[in-house]
């Protein structure tokens, strides 16, 4: 009998001691570098006609979004779709790891003076150049801002 005591007491102290009251931290905010967006996704698409070649972006233009997918799954390669409260857009950039960078949620400022609007398969991106082409390396941690 004092040995089914003895173990009922282990078990309590043992299970009691594993359960944790405590206030976890909050994840922090996360604030843009103070820019603030003067065009939405909306405006953006009603620069271009599908089909036709890339329209440039007018220059000073402010895209403010939040990141919607990345690379994490592994479906999509060197891409980010981005939303704001009119919709959303596919943004290349080459840049292997986007999700390190950019988690989905992750409000962004993207600077769009050297990208065009065009299209692929009837769907709006983002891209270098009015052919469709990938921002460089490079130029992605400039042109894409995140906190």
């Amino acid at each position: 009998m004092n040995k089914l005591f003895l173990l009922l007491g282990f078990f309590a102290l043992f299970f009691g001691s594993a359960c944790v009251f405590e206030d976890f931290d909050e994840p922090p905010i996360r604030v843009l570098p103070g820019l603030e967006g003067n065009i939405t996704i909306q405006e953006l698409k009603d620069l271009h006609v599908l089909g036709t070649d890339g329209d440039a972006i007018p220059a000073g233009s402010i895209l403010v979004a939040n990141v919607i997918a990345n690379d994490e799954g592994g479906n999509i390669f060197k891409e980010l779709f981005v939303e704001d409260e009119t919709g959303g857009i596919l943004l290349r950039l080459d840049l292997d790891g986007l999700s390190a960078l950019y988690p989905v949620g992750t409000p962004v400022a993207i600077r769009l003076d050297e990208l065009f609007v065009t299209d692929f398969a009837g769907k709006y991106q983002l891209a270098a150049n009015a052919d469709g082409e990938r921002v460089p390396e490079g130029s992605v941690e400039r042109t894409v801002l995140a906190n």
